[in-house]
């Protein structure tokens, strides 16, 4: 199948992550995987006739809040010009499903975690059958869709979740970050685990859960092998996208370790929490090539 993936980008993000995680739980199948970045100042009309051009089978769009009334729009255009299959999914699509479902160009919407039941929903437009509405996929019936909202601890074991894709990046540039804008540095996004176990009136938990899961070390260790090679001494520096990749002793010790042992001489970077921290760990860290920890410092008054 002909499947093409679709983010808005702008000048802070190098690519959109959820597509290279969507791209590599398609790994192995046999499919077209594509990609189509929609700058944030291009016209509704501009972007319906860009994506209708690919003559893909199915178009996948992840996609935060600040998207969705241009991208509402421009799903429209596409189905009065296609006849493809239609996929909403990422935090606003899992947070607002009932809005987005009211989108008439939509035909599923992933809520929560998308790479099982986006692979389940290909495995089935690829066998000629109409996907079936089951855990974490909304499918369109008549002028309805039928689903439930996605369980509040998503799925317990990421170990072996797929490794991203980059490949369907091609030779993307890696371009400079918001979080680095002062200096200037390239830096790759990768991520290890994912939940937090706090509970910030502003964050949501939904796709993430609360407790912090963890891939397997090796799964990333092989990850940044593999972007090592490929994009070379283009990456300045990785940054876990994590919401606390210290949380787990045992797990960041382990990948410091594996650093080492590897003698993969990075740079990287991550976000963590204060009570998380003391100065053994922080050692360890720093020797395996971490060269900044971010902290996110919720009120000033204890």
């Amino acid at each position: 199948m002909r499947i093409l993936f679709v983010h808005v980008c702008d000048s802070y993000t190098p690519f959109a992550t959820a597509v290279a995680a969507l791209a590599g739980a398609l790994r192995g199948g046999g499919h077209e995987l594509l990609r189509h970045a929609i700058p944030l100042e291009s016209s509704v009309d501009q972007a319906g006739k860009d994506i209708a051009a690919y003559g893909a089978d199915v178009v996948a769009a992840s996609f935060m809040g600040r998207d969705w009334p241009g991208l509402s729009r421009v799903f429209s255009h596409v189905k009065r010009e296609t006849d493809c299959f239609l996929v909403a999914g990422g935090y606003h699509a899992t947070l607002r499903a009932e809005e987005v479902a009211g989108c008439r160009g939509v035909d599923a919407i992933c809520v929560g975690e998308g790479e099982r039941p986006f692979a389940r929903l290909i495995a089935a437009l690829a066998r000629g059958e109409r996907p079936r509405t089951g855990p974490g996929l909304w499918v369109r019936d008549g002028e309805s869709f039928t689903g439930d909202r996605p369980p509040t601890d998503p799925e317990p074991n990421i170990a072996d979740v797929p490794r991203w894709d980059y490949e369907i990046f091609g030779e993307l540039s890696l371009r400079t970050s918001m979080l680095n804008y002062l200096k200037r540095d390239r830096y790759m996004p990768v991520r290890a685990s994912r939940g937090c176990p706090f509970d910030c009136i502003y964050c949501d938990h939904t796709i993430k859960g609360y407790k912090p899961r963890y891939r397997s070390v090796g799964h990333v260790i092989d990850e940044i092998k593999i972007l090592l090679d490929r994009y070379g001494s283009r990456i300045k520096r990785f940054y876990f996208w994590d919401d606390i990749l210290i949380w787990d002793r045992n797990w960041i010790e382990e990948f410091c370790r594996s650093l080492l042992a590897r003698e993969l001489r990075i740079k990287w970077t991550c976000n963590a929490h204060v009570n998380k921290v003391e100065p053994r760990l922080m050692g360890l860290m720093k020797e395996a090539g971490c060269e900044n920890v971010r902290f996110g410092i919720e009120s000033g008054s204890q």
